[in-house]
Formats: C-alpha cells, sequence, structure tokens
C-alpha cells in the first residue's frame, strides 16, 4: 500500500518473505515504508527489524468451516449478527468524510492519534453500522496473499453509547472480522493478519483475548523500518497534524 502525503509518500508492506532486491527496490521508490514478514528479513543497510508476535487467520475457501474455527461464543455471535437487521456492513464504500471523522473520534475516545487521511483511503476498510450509526471498523493493507489489519477503531469507549450493551458493540467488531474473512476468499487471499499480539503483557490482555477468538495462531512476524532521506518531511508534517505513522 503506497500512501502518498502532500510533502512524500511511505508505504505498507506485507507477505510471508521478501528478498533484498525487493526491499532495495522499495528504498527507492518511497521515503518511508514499514514491512511485516513471517519470515526473518534480510539484513539491509537503512533497514531496521524487529521480531514480534502476529494474530494470524488462516482462511477457510468454505464459510462455515470458517465459523467452525472460531471459539463458541463467537461462533454464535456472528451468526446472530447477521440476523439482526440493525446492523449494517460498509466494505469501501463509507462516505470518506465520515469514515475518517468516525477514525478519529474513536482514536481520540481511546487517547490514540489517528493514521493521515490519505492512509486510510489507500486502506481497505470494513465498517458496521448499528441503526445508521458507525460503532466499529478496521482498515487493512495487502499484499503477496496476505491481508493486514492497520487500525482497529470502535466506539466502545463512548459515553454516546453508554445506554448500549458492550456486548453490540463487540459482535459489530467480531463481524467486521469475519467480513475480512470473506473478503479474502473472494480475493484469493490465504491469510488474514490481525496484527501484532502479547499474551504475557497485562495491559494488552483485552485486545490479545479479541484476536485470539477467531482460530488465531500466534506466529512470529518480522517487522521492518526504512527511513529515507524524505523521512524528515513526513514526520514533520505528521508532527505538524498530529497523525501516527508507526
Amino acid at each position: 500500500m503506497i500512501v502518498k502525503l502532500p510533502v512524500g509518500s511511505y508505504a505498507r508492506f506485507v507477505g510471508d518473505s521478501f528478498s533484498e532486491e525487493e526491499l532495495q527496490n522499495y528504498m527507492e521508490h518511497v521515503d518511508y515504508f514499514t514491512v511485516a514478514s513471517y519470515s526473518e528479513l534480510p539484513k539491509i543497510e537503512g533497514i531496521t527489524s524487529i521480531n514480534k508476535q502476529c494474530a494470524l487467520i488462516f482462511v477457510r475457501a468454505n464459510e462455515e468451516d470458517q465459523i467452525l474455527t472460531y471459539r463458541k461464543i463467537t461462533r454464535n455471535e456472528v451468526r446472530r449478527s447477521y440476523r439482526t437487521t440493525e446492523y449494517k456492513v460498509e466494505i469501501n464504500c463509507t462516505p470518506p468524510d465520515e469514515l475518517y471523522s468516525f477514525h478519529m473520534l474513536c482514536e481520540k475516545e481511546r487517547q490514540w492519534k489517528p493514521v493521515p487521511p490519505e492512509e486510510l483511503l489507500a486502506s481497505l476498510t470494513v465498517c458496521v453500522r448499528y441503526k445508521e450509526e458507525l460503532i466499529a471498523g478496521m482498515s487493512v493493507y495487502s499484499g503477496n496473499g496476505v491481508l493486514r489489519v492497520g487500525r482497529i477503531f470502535s466506539r466502545r469507549r463512548s459515553d454516546i453509547y453508554h445506554d448500549l450493551p458492550k456486548s453490540m458493540i463487540s459482535a459489530a467488531s467480531r463481524m467486521v472480522v469475519h467480513e475480512l474473512t470473506r473478503y479474502a476468499v473472494r480475493n484469493n487471499i490465504a491469510m488474514l493478519d490481525l496484527g501484532g499480539i502479547d499474551p504475557d503483557d497485562p495491559s494488552k490482555a483485552g485486545i490479545s483475548q479479541f484476536k485470539l477468538l477467531f482460530g488465531s495462531e500466534i506466529r512470529p512476524v518480522w517487522l521492518g523500518r526504512f527511513y529515507g532521506s524524505g523521512y524528515e518531511a513526513i514526520n514533520a508534517y505528521a508532527n505538524k497534524y498530529d497523525f501516527d505513522l508507526s
């Protein structure tokens, strides 16, 4: 995924493995990039790399087979959600201004910074409405037969929905993941990466538990970053508008 800003461009790449030639080619064309690889990255000057863990879903061609990999409560929630007429799923069709306002609001409620609007619009986005209001969504990027989640956002912490059972918003977030597996099948994508996970960190227990509800496997992932000559301008732009580029 290439993101073009007024001051330069950056990218996010994902795949099972990357060759030295591929990475050097990327270095020539963007000012900054992140790369997620399920094999160790080649050692190249200018690219930093760390080894982490991710929650990886292996996509099944048959939808019922996919649902059967979910934990029992999640299976029931997903099935029930599709029978609930108040829910509406949107895949890459949410009006851009409304989508970005929703993303910013969700990030503000959990005291995080939003990504630049250019990144959100360059991503695949799946959102769920409840009674016409956006309540949950995710942005993802793809490459080499993999979908990787960039951002997870919801109104779970919103005071506006304090009368709405938390289970309704949780169910919407589960719908988003399931819709991503359906999208993967339609587009011959083999894996859905829900992003980083650290089951041993108590402060991340909630998000770790969520990512493991879908028959996900904890797998190693190598995360690389490249900072080119134009990164300083991109970083200054992000700081000026309070965007997150991590």
